[in-house]
This record gives C-alpha cells, structure tokens and sequence, in this order.
C-alpha cells in the first residue's frame, strides 16, 4: 500500500488503526509491514507484543503488561504493540490505553486491528493514522460497482474545515479542545497544510511540525503548539 510505503520509505511511523470486515486481510498486511520495520526475526519477536483483546484484556492487562513492555530498553527505533480485536477493549482499558500512548509516544508504536473502529473511543481514534481494509473484490459478482465512500471520513473532513475555518488569535486553545475532542489530530493538519499552495512559510511549519512532533507527548497539547505557530509565528494568510 502507498501509504505504509511512504511510512516506511521517510522513517516517520505513527500509530496505525487497520480497519475492515473480517477476512480483508487487515492481519496480512500488518505482519508484512512489521517484518519491513523488524527485518531481523529475532529483532521481530523482541521488539513486537501481541495482544489479543477478545480474551478478556482489561484496565489491569493494559496498566501492567503493556506498560512494562513499554518500559524496556529497545536495541532498535521503537518497539511496538499490536491490538488485534481491538474492539473488544473495554472502554476503561481505552482510557488507559490512551495514557499508555501518551506516555511511550517516544519509544513505541502501537498498531490496532478491528472491525469495528466505531467501538473505540474518540480520544483514541485521534491518536491513530487509519488505514481501511476493504473485502477482496470478485469483479465477476460486482460487475462495474464503484466502491462505496465511508460517509465517517466525508463528516471528518467536513467537521476539520468548518472547525478550522474559525481559528483566530483568539481562539487558539479552545480551537485545539474542539479539534482534539472531535477526534482529529495534528496529523490531520499537516495533511491540510500540506494540501496548501508551496511557500517558505509552509515548509517552515512543516519542518517545525515533525521537530515539535517527537517531542510532544499530549496530542491535544501539541494541536495548541502547531496552531499557535500557525496564527502567530507565520504569516496567517500564506494560507488562505
């Protein structure tokens, strides 16, 4: 896929959520993608945690054994954990999954599997890059059918320009709460700044952005900080 391509190819990984009916291959593709992060099987199998969260794993599992996990030493860029059924979290376990992430954003990535993204909450939706895994397509049975288009995405998007399209020196903070309890992400402004016409000042963030990036652990934090560099620093209406 282009996009876990272009993770790979510029080292920049973030957390990832593959979503998609059951059978889509969501698992495939994740294993094929760590096996390009972790080429060294003894690496691999150091380095990755597998969680499978339809047996029952709870607040305790996620404070005490990913934590830990999280905690080691790692030889290599970052470790990573990997949620398969991660629908089936309870939603004090997302709570706590959530601070996990906060907390380890420097040293470990974590990869979801689900089919149903829908049953995890907000804050840790913000948190993941999406990735959807469609059903393999038997042309013979669909004929000249188009893909349906997820109408979730389509809100998204929607709900980010009209939020955006209010931010002011005014508002930065109360902007960056909005962004962040409606589920978005700094990611999802850099796709939007990145959308923009070329310009020093739109590298400039860019480059600020990715450096502000690894060293912030609060998401809705480092939405305030790429705002304010935004409104303040820039010239607002190299955007416009």
């Amino acid at each position: 896929m282009e996009k876990l391509d272009y993770y790979v190819q510029h080292k920049q990984i973030p957390n990832l959520l593959f979503h998609g009916p059951s059978g889509s291959g969501k698992k495939t593709i994740l294993q094929a993608f760590l096996k390009r992060l972790y080429p060294d099987k003894e690496t691999l199998e150091q380095q990755v945690m597998y969680v499978n969260c339809a047996y029952g794993k709870g607040i305790k599992f996620i404070r005490e054994e990913v934590k830990y996990f999280s905690k080691m030493n790692t030889h290599s860029l970052f470790k990573s954990v990997v949620l398969l059924n991660a629908e089936k979290l309870t939603p004090d376990a997302q709570f706590a999954l959530r601070r996990c992430i906060e907390q380890f954003s420097y040293n470990t990535r974590f990869f979801m599997v689900t089919i149903d993204k829908y049953k995890l909450i907000r804050p840790i939706l913000s948190r993941f890059s999406e990735i959807y895994i469609s059903s393999p397509i038997n042309l013979h049975e669909v004929g000249l059918k188009a893909f349906a288009f997820d109408t979730y995405e389509v809100k998204q998007r929607a709900s980010f320009e009209e939020i955006m399209a209010r931010l002011t020196k005014e508002n930065i903070q109360s902007v960056a709460h909005e962004l962040y309890e409606g589920g978005h992400s700094a990611l999802d402004v850099e796709k939007w700044v990145n959308a923009k016409p070329d310009s020093i000042e739109k590298y400039r963030w860019i480059l600020y952005f990715h450096k502000i990036r690894s060293e912030c652990r609060n998401e809705e934090l480092l939405l305030y900080l790429m705002l304010h560099f935004y409104t303040y620093d820039l010239n607002l209406s190299f955007f416009m």
